[in-house]
């Protein structure tokens, strides 16, 4: 897309612009969009948008990840081995599973080690 409002994409409420905008929800997706991106053009990747602060329009393109959700990738007694998509919190930083994660079949009653 081009001009597009960046409004709904930062926390602040900037009502900035970006010169082109695509937002993609897969890997593929992104390594096919980052290919038909001009070489001399400013390119900026976000997700959820909450580090961001925009003080005017950005004259370049802006790839958004629409990847959500958690995947569980690899279990141990030890450890869980995760795929986050964007604009997840944090959720493995107090060293357990977090109890929304609890319902979720492959997390049931596992424990995780604190890193060291």
């Amino acid at each position: 897309m081009n001009n597009y409002s960046l409004l709904s994409h930062n926390t602040f409420g900037m009502n900035v612009r970006a010169k082109r905008f695509f937002e993609y929800k897969s890997v593929e997706e992104l390594q096919q969009l980052i290919k038909s991106v001009p070489i001399d053009e400013p390119l900026l990747h976000i997700g959820g948008g909450s580090n961001l602060l925009f003080t005017g329009d950005y004259e370049g393109t802006i790839l958004h990840s629409a990847i959500k959700g958690i995947e569980v990738v690899d279990e141990t007694d030890d450890n869980i081995l995760v795929r986050v998509g964007a604009g997840v919190v944090s959720v493995m930083s107090s060293g357990r599973v977090p109890r929304f994660l609890m319902n979720s079949s492959p997390l049931r009653n596992t424990r995780t080690s604190r890193p060291s």
